[in-house]
């Protein structure tokens, strides 16, 4: 299966990406041109290059044959060009990873066709003391993927009925302090 991600960076996209990768998954990263892209084709992931992520044609070519996109948290204006991308490239399933309750991506991922999970996953993506690891993180959104289909919820990764729900034994806090995202 493909997966796209999208607006992630840093150890997340590492740690996910083997994830994925050593699971069989096809992975792919779409990166603006400020972004070193290196360091991902040397993990292995296929990296499509463009401009600005409001560009929904470049999201269209990177999404080709995706099962899934998986987008960090996005300024209105860049999810709907991913999502409105995604619908064009057949694209059928959207998890989002937030730091807290987004309104922007439960009010466009509602309005949308696409099956999606929000997952909330604390202040770790903004830079405060992590509450999750990004080991942890990766686990939550891989097992998202794999939610039966039609789901379109938000999970908030603090509670452990989330966990239960992606069927996972939900982590102790702060597994690994202080690596940055």
């Amino acid at each position: 299966m493909s997966i796209l991600l999208v607006g992630l960076e840093g150890a997340l996209v590492e740690t996910l990406g083997e994830r994925l990768l050593s699971a069989g998954d096809e992975v792919r990263i779409l990166v603006t041109a400020q972004q070193d892209d290196d360091r991902y084709r040397h993990a292995g992931l296929h990296v499509a290059k463009g401009r600005s992520l409001e560009d929904d044609d470049l999201v269209e070519r990177a999404a080709q044959n995706v099962r899934t996109i998986v987008v960090g948290e996005l300024p209105r204006e860049h999810l709907s060009a991913v999502l409105k991308g995604a619908r064009a490239a057949g694209v059928g399933r959207v998890i989002s990873v937030v730091s807290t309750p987004s309104a922007v991506h439960s009010e466009l991922l509602e309005a949308s066709p696409f099956e999606y999970t929000i997952l909330v996953v604390g202040r770790t993506l903004i830079g405060r003391k992590p509450k999750l690891s990004v080991a942890s993180i990766a686990a939550a959104i891989d097992a998202a993927d794999d939610l039966a289909e039609g789901l379109r919820t938000q999970l908030v990764l603090n509670a452990k009925g989330s966990w239960d729900v992606l069927r996972l034994p939900m982590p102790a806090r702060q597994e690994r302090p202080g690596r940055p995202l």
